[in-house]
Parts: structure tokens; C-alpha cells; sequence
């Protein structure tokens, strides 16, 4: 199995849009040393996709390429002066997006095997605190219910791994629709329309989806 990690980030550092609202946002719990945020979105691909196989992926399924550009298996900037925040999702959370990427590949006409978890990579700039940096991750960055901060040297846990974490199945697709009202109304705070879209998703997909996956 070959393991890869990309990154995709704007070409021109001041349209990042995202990066530049998460650091009004660092400003608004307190913090104000912080210069500059940028946020790169990640994805770990595991199974036999080679190098050319990637790269492919990258330009035609992952990467915007007018605004943005790739990097695989490497950094997207000089990272020197910042401080790094990586965040990705739980082992055994399904991400939708990870399911709309196999898609795209099996449409580049693609057919080999691979499992892919999706994240995200904050370089932040200014003069703060191990203690500070812990709370614009805990506050800003992710939720702790289906992701978690990557560690040094971290292993990425794939589904063909053994998860670490147990998750409860929520019974959904034979659920009436009063039942959606009343699972939302308890966890989610969504509409009928929007519950009964996540049931024919799952319909789809023929499985009933976990609870952490519904707070996602």
C-alpha cells in the first residue's frame, strides 16, 4: 500500500479567505498578536495509487487551478515562523467529502482501491503561547466529537485499520418522519427537509450512519 499526503492551498496567500476570518475570529476570544493565518486543506490517501495516479487526482478532482496549487508529500509553503496546527477527522468517522472524491477519480476512469481522510492545516503567525495556541485549537479549529489534533508523528488511521474509538449506530433509514423530527430536536436542530435528505443519503449508501457522523 502506498500512503500519500496532499495539501492544497491558494496560490496568492491573501486570498484566503478562510485563514484571513479565522484570524478575526483568534482576535475576538482575546489574542490579538496573532499577523497572519493560512488554512491548507489536507488528504491522505492510502491504497495503490501511484505518483501519476496522483498527481491526476490533484489536478482534476482536488485543486482549483486557478486559484490554487498542490503539493504532494510535501509542504505547500515555507512553513519557518509559524507555528502548525493539524486537524483530522476520527478513525471510523465517514466524511462525505471523502465519498464524493472516490467519485471523481472513478471518473477519471481510475478503478484502483484506495481510503482517503480528509483535514486541515493552519499556519499561524505571531508571538503566542503553547497555552494559546491550545485554545484557538480547542475553540476555533475543530470539533472534538468527530476530529482531533494531529500529534507528532501521528499515525493516520485508515478504515481497514482498527478504529480506536467505539461509535453507536443510529437507526435512521427506517425512520418515520416524526422520528427524524424528534432525533434533530435532540442532537442536530435541523429541518424535516434537511433530515430526510440525510436519510436518502444513507439509503443510498445502504447503512444506517453512526452518531458521530450525524454531528458532523
Amino acid at each position: 500500500m502506498n500512503i500519500y499526503k496532499v495539501e492544497i492551498g491558494c496560490k496568492n496567500k491573501k486570498y484566503d479567505i478562510s485563514g484571513s476570518g479565522i484570524k478575526n475570529k483568534i482576535n475576538d476570544i482575546g489574542i490579538s498578536t496573532v499577523t497572519e493565518v493560512i488554512e491548507i486543506k489536507t488528504f491522505y490517501f492510502e491504497g495503490s495509487l501511484n505518483l501519476k495516479e496522483m498527481e491526476n487526482i490533484c489536478q482534476n478532482i482536488l485543486a482549483d487551478p486557478i486559484i490554487e496549487k498542490y503539493a504532494i508529500n510535501s509542504g505547500m509553503f515555507d512553513e519557518k515562523g509559524y507555528k502548525i496546527i493539524e486537524i483530522n477527522t476520527n478513525p471510523g468517522v465517514l466524511v462525505l467529502w471523502s465519498e464524493t472524491i472516490k467519485k471523481g477519480v472513478k471518473s477519471l476512469g481510475i478503478e484502483k482501491y484506495f481510503e482517503v481522510k480528509t483535514g486541515r492545516k493552519y499556519l499561524i503567525k505571531g508571538k503566542i503561547s503553547s497555552k494559546e495556541l491550545d485554545l484557538i485549537s480547542e475553540k476555533l479549529l475543530y470539533n472534538k466529537v468527530i476530529e482531533h489534533r494531529i500529534k507528532d508523528k501521528e499515525e493516520i488511521i485508515f478504515k481497514s485499520q482498527k478504529p480506536k474509538y467505539v461509535f453507536t449506530e443510529v437507526q435512521l433509514l427506517k425512520s418515520t418522519d416524526e422520528e427524524l423530527i424528534k432525533l434533530s430536536q435532540n442532537r442536530l436542530w435541523l429541518d424535516l427537509k434537511e433530515m430526510k435528505a440525510i436519510r436518502k443519503y444513507f439509503k443510498k449508501i445502504k447503512r444506517n450512519p453512526t452518531d458521530v457522523e450525524l454531528e458532523h
